[in-house]
């Protein structure tokens, strides 16, 4: 595994997990149809809190991916595949309970990813030579 700079996978990791707010949008205009977008609908305010909130809730699940991948490509995309829509749903759900449900539902959601990575870790660990 090449070692990456620190930087560098922090601006991955902000920059990649703009997925969840997306998907929340899309799951509402889904739910809601064009009721969503019109003026009876949430403003530009409601919409750019969810931004606010919803994005640092998918930066456990994202940096758990980003570090499974180098390790596990298919671990990676089945994670990613598996426990996106779950958090997408969790977030919605965790949104009636205010912000600290957003963030609490969103990383309940994402230990699976972090177990399996500790467990590719820990194989990959057992498997190195001593020296």
């Amino acid at each position: 595994m090449v070692a990456q700079p620190m930087f560098g996978i922090a601006l991955r990791t902000v920059l990649m997990s703009l997925w969840l707010p997306l998907l929340v949008l899309v799951v509402s205009f889904a739910r809601f149809g064009l009721w969503f977008w019109t003026a009876a609908g949430p403003g530009l305010d409601q919409i750019a809190m969810l931004f606010v909130f919803a994005w640092p809730a998918a930066i456990p699940l994202t940096l758990a991916v980003l570090l499974l991948y180098p390790t596990s490509h298919t671990a990676a995309w089945l994670c990613g595949a598996l426990l996106g829509p779950l958090t997408v749903l969790a977030v919605i759900v965790g949104g009636l309970f205010g912000p600290p449900g957003v963030f609490i539902y969103a990383a309940v959601v994402s230990l699976p990813a972090w177990v399996v990575l500790l467990v590719f870790r820990l194989r990959q660990r057992r498997h190195q030579p001593a020296f």
